[in-house]
């Protein structure tokens, strides 16, 4: 069992840096798959339908358009219920508050992502950002993943968390709660 303790440690530590490596991974790559897709698929008769005739096209593309949402928030409330678990096994919530705490990032997250895909299609001056910046987010997530992994194996990152507690001075958001507090962030904190 001791063995099992270490994982969910190592887990408890990992989980913060964890959490904004997957929201901004999934931001990441929504984007980017938006430059050369879109939020929306459509099976291959229904586009060389679609492009050859005179029709609105939104009145076409809204279902599949809602079909994607709905599935995005389907797996995005899968995500938010296995972090409710994942809080329930490292002990840091109990199941009920661990699931009312994800549940909100599992609906909004993917919606926002769907959106973000749709906005990046819709104007060529926001396709052009994403691919701007794209280098810088993707160097942002490789310093997430090694702040993750190194928070993983009870290292710390002095220099990201002074960049975190600048952050916290102006955006109440990146204040951490009290290191003696076993309660979520964001909650009693």
């Amino acid at each position: 069992m001791a063995a099992h303790g270490d994982v969910l440690e190592a887990i408890r530590r990992a989980l913060p840096a964890g959490l904004v490596l997957l929201a901004l991974s999934l931001a990441v790559i929504a984007a980017r798959d938006a430059l050369w897709r879109g939020p929306v698929i459509v099976p291959g008769p229904v586009a060389a339908w679609l492009l050859s005739q005179p029709v609105d096209r939104t009145r076409v593309l809204r279902p599949y358009f809602r079909l994607t949402a709905g599935l995005a928030v389907v797996g995005g409330v899968l995500c938010a219920v296995a972090g409710g678990v994942l809080l329930r096994l490292t002990g840091l919530s109990s199941l009920g508050p661990g699931l009312a705490a994800c549940l909100p990032a599992g609906l909004c997250l993917p919606l926002l992502a769907v959106v973000l895909a749709l906005q990046v299609e819709r104007r060529t001056s926001l396709g052009a950002r994403v691919r701007a910046w794209t280098p810088y987010a993707v160097l942002l997530l490789v310093v997430l993943v090694a702040q993750t992994a190194w928070a993983a194996t009870g290292h710390r990152l002095p220099v990201l968390e002074q960049v975190e507690q600048g952050l916290a001075r102006y955006w109440p958001a990146w204040r951490p709660c009290p290191s003696h507090s076993t309660e979520l962030p964001g909650r009693s904190c």
